[in-house]
């Protein structure tokens, strides 16, 4: 049985693009989850975060529009290894770069789309 959202949408969609919204608290969303209580307008919620000794922006929280889960996209980050993020717009319509991929490898549902000025959109089929 597929799990469904409180407003009857599945809470895993491959193909959502949404309107992102910034939240005040990002732990909101994760109590969302952890109660397994959906709507449908929690899809592409995000909030920044700061640096611990910063006032600097060193990221993003959001929720995946594919599957409901939280994920962090940072723009700063001190190990080479790690992915970053280019942020641009505005702080309401954030645009990102490059494409975000929920990596199934990771635990992610496998949405692959990009943040354009606040909409969470698919990335183009090659």
């Amino acid at each position: 049985m597929e799990l469904m959202s409180r407003d009857n949408l599945p809470i895993k969609d491959l193909s959502r693009q949404v309107q992102g919204r910034l939240v005040p608290n990002i732990w909101e969303p994760i109590s969302w989850i952890v109660n397994r209580i959906w709507y449908s307008d929690q899809f592409g919620a995000f909030k920044y975060y700061r640096g611990y000794t910063s006032e600097n922006i060193h990221g993003m929280l959001f929720v995946c529009p594919g599957c409901g889960g939280v994920s962090c996209l940072p723009f700063i980050s001190d190990n080479p290894k790690h992915d970053k993020w280019i942020p641009g717009g505005t702080i309401l319509k954030p645009h990102l770069r490059p494409s975000i991929l929920s990596a199934p490898a990771k635990g992610g549902c496998g949405w692959h789309g990009f943040l354009n000025h606040g909409y969470f959109e698919l990335s183009p089929r090659e």
